[in-house]
């Protein structure tokens, strides 16, 4: 079987022999390092500062403004921080990545998804501010438009698709990671997935795509729409909701109502752009790979979204992978 798929690009490398199975449940293990990694290449710090973003809802799930410093706790595998960094980030500028699935299981909704796609870009986007590009994939994924501030190149390139073929949605977020977005110099750094979350043909793992998203300090964000098939509504939604939700990011799935739609794009940007900053002074050594981080707010009721923790540069690779829950 394996020689059937060795025209596929280098840098998707092998599969992992060995991986790290995630699920759902609050025994799951945070995901193993991206394949042929090390502990010491995954950790993004400045100047040993743990820098962290995140979001904070109240009870009727609104975005909680103008919170202060002292009023959030912050712990590193379970011991407490201290806080030497904090901000409220309205203005940052964004390079969005997103990945435009046109493979043969979303031909029902793929009109709409284009049109869903241009929308939320012409609402995010600020031409000389914001950076875009897009990938596109089906059996292997396409670097359609480069970076850019011209929602209408994306817009043009949109229009002359098709949907068909496999789905490698995996090695197009893996692309659009180690390929561009890391790469980037903007601030604040987002993957958009714009897909139906079936994957039939990657040579990468959800795991590993999360993991390199988490070293990265990158957001994921998705917009879904349904599988065209029976049975795999559940799996694919999971994939979406798991990428997301583990990175601090945000997963809809709109309905075929441009009202509803303009609302989870107006939610998405009201995200984005009302985001708070925190950082503390990186922990000395304890020999784990993956570092928890868990912050809360002293404010009863209010629930803050972040990412999960952190790949520790001075861990060792056979280290192994610690608990985070």
């Amino acid at each position: 079987m394996f020689g059937l798929r060795q025209d596929k690009p280098r840098w998707l490398g092998l599969v992992a022999l060995f991986g790290l199975a995630l699920t759902t449940t609050a025994q799951e293990k945070p995901p193993a390092l991206p394949a042929g990694a090390t502990a010491r290449e995954t950790l993004r710090v400045e100047s040993n500062l743990v820098n962290m973003f995140f979001t904070v809802r109240d009870k009727k799930h609104k975005l909680v403004k103008n919170l202060r410093r002292d009023q959030f706790r912050v712990t590193d595998n379970e011991q407490p921080q201290t806080i030497t960094h904090f901000a409220e980030e309205f203005d940052a500028p964004l390079a969005l990545a997103i990945v435009f699935d046109k493979s043969k299981s979303v031909r029902s909704n793929f009109d709409f998804q284009r049109q869903a796609t241009v929308s939320f870009l012409r609402s995010v986007v600020r031409p000389g501010k914001d950076q875009v590009l897009l990938i596109t994939f089906d059996k292997e994924p396409h670097l359609a438009v480069p970076f850019t501030d011209q929602v209408e190149k994306v817009e043009q390139a949109l229009a002359g698709l098709e949907a068909d073929g496999g789905s490698a949605l995996f090695d197009a977020a893996r692309m659009a990671i180690e390929e561009h977005l890391s790469q980037a110099g903007a601030r604040r750094k987002v993957l958009i997935l714009v897909s139906d979350g079936e994957d039939t043909v990657s040579w990468t793992t959800r795991g590993e795509v999360l993991s390199l998203a988490l070293s990265r300090n990158i957001s994921v964000y998705s917009l879904g729409v349904a599988p065209d098939g029976p049975g795999k509504h559940r799996r694919a939604r999971r994939n979406l909701l798991r990428l997301t939700q583990d990175t601090g990011g945000l997963a809809l799935f709109p309905k075929q109502d441009p009202e509803e739609l303009a609302e989870l794009f107006e939610r998405i940007e009201e995200e984005l752009r009302h985001q708070y900053s925190l950082g503390y002074a990186l922990p000395p050594p304890d020999g784990r790979v993956f570092h928890q981080v868990v912050i809360q707010s002293s404010k009863k009721g209010y629930r803050v979204q972040a990412r999960r923790g952190y790949y520790s540069a001075w861990a060792t690779p056979s280290a192994g992978v610690a608990s985070n829950r």
